[in-house]
C-alpha cells in the first residue's frame, strides 16, 4: 500500500511547492485556488485608502503576485489596523509565498477582529495544514458553519486535517463534499482520495484517482516519475487481489 507518510507529503508539496512552479502556466496557483474567495469589489468597511489597497492587492493575488499582494496588504493595514479583510489578505499572500508561520498568525488576527466570517478560520486551517497542525486546523474550522452553504474549500481543509491523523474514511467524505463545487481542474482532491485509498486496499480505484491527478497536475507536480511507479504498483496489487478472490471462488 502506498506509505502514508509519503502520501501525505506528497499531497502537502503538490497543494503548495507545484504551486510556485506552475505560477507562471496558470492563472492563479494551485496553493491559492484552495483559499475562499477574497471580495475586491465594492467598498469594504473602511476608509478609502485602505479599500483601494485592498482592492489592488487582491487583483495582484489573483494574477498569481503573491508579494505585491502582500504590500498593498501591508499599506492598508497602515491606514487601517482593524482592517480585517487586510489581514485576510496578508495572509493569503503569505499562503502563496510558502510562509505559513506568518500566515497563522495574520489570519488568527483577520479571525479576532472578524470572527463571523468563514474566511480567516479557512485560511488559519490552511496554515496550519502546512505546518502539520492538523488538530490545529481542525480547531479553527469547528468556526465555519458546515451546513452544505460553507466554500468548498473549507471541505478541502477537513480532509487533509483528516489526512493528517490518519482518518482515510473521513477524508473520503470530505473529498466528495469539496468535490461538488471546486473546479474539476482541481488536482490535490485526487491525490488525497489515491492516499486514502490506498490505506484501506481499494488499489485499483487508488489507481485511478493517482493517474487522474497526474492527468490534472501533469509536469507541475516535481514528484512526477514516483506517482507514475506508484500507478504501476497499485494496479499490480490490485492484480493479485483480484487473483486472490477467483481463487477463493473456485
Amino acid at each position: 500500500m502506498l506509505h502514508a507518510g509519503l502520501a501525505l507529503g506528497l499531497a502537502l508539496l503538490a497543494t503548495g511547492g507545484a504551486a510556485a512552479q506552475a505560477a507562471a502556466n496558470v492563472p492563479a496557483p494551485i496553493l491559492t485556488l484552495q483559499l475562499p474567495p477574497l471580495q475586491g469589489e465594492g467598498s469594504p468597511r473602511t476608509n478609502a485608502g485602505a479599500a483601494a489597497a485592498f482592492q489592488r492587492g487582491v487583483r495582484a493575488l489573483h494574477r498569481g503576485k503573491g508579494a505585491r499582494a502582500e504590500h498593498e496588504a501591508r499599506r492598508a493595514l497602515r491606514l487601517n489596523p482593524d482592517f480585517a479583510e487586510a489581514w485576510s489578505l496578508a495572509a493569503t499572500a503569505s499562503l502563496a509565498q510558502r510562509n505559513f508561520g506568518k500566515a497563522a498568525q495574520q489570519a488568527a488576527t483577520a479571525a479576532r477582529l472578524s470572527p463571523a466570517d468563514a474566511t480567516p478560520w479557512i485560511l488559519l486551517a490552511t496554515a496550519e495544514n502546512h505546518r502539520g497542525q492538523y488538530a490545529d486546523a481542525e480547531g479553527a474550522l469547528e468556526h465555519v458553519q458546515f451546513n452544505g452553504d460553507e466554500p468548498w474549500q473549507a471541505d478541502f481543509q477537513e480532509a487533509r486535517a483528516a489526512a493528517g491523523m490518519g482518518r482515510g474514511a473521513e477524508v473520503l467524505t470530505w473529498t466528495d463534499r469539496a468535490a461538488l463545487a471546486a473546479p474539476a481542474s482541481f488536482a490535490p482532491l485526487h491525490l488525497l482520495r489515491a492516499s486514502a485509498l490506498a490505506a484501506r486496499g481499494q488499489y485499483q480505484i487508488a489507481s485511478d484517482e493517482l493517474e487522474q491527478y497526474l492527468r490534472l497536475a501533469g509536469t507541475r507536480d516535481p514528484q512526477q516519475s514516483a506517482l507514475r511507479a506508484e500507478v504501476t504498483r497499485l494496479r499490480g496489487l490490485a492484480k493479485a487481489d483480484d487473483a486472490v478472490s477467483v481463487n477463493r471462488s473456485r
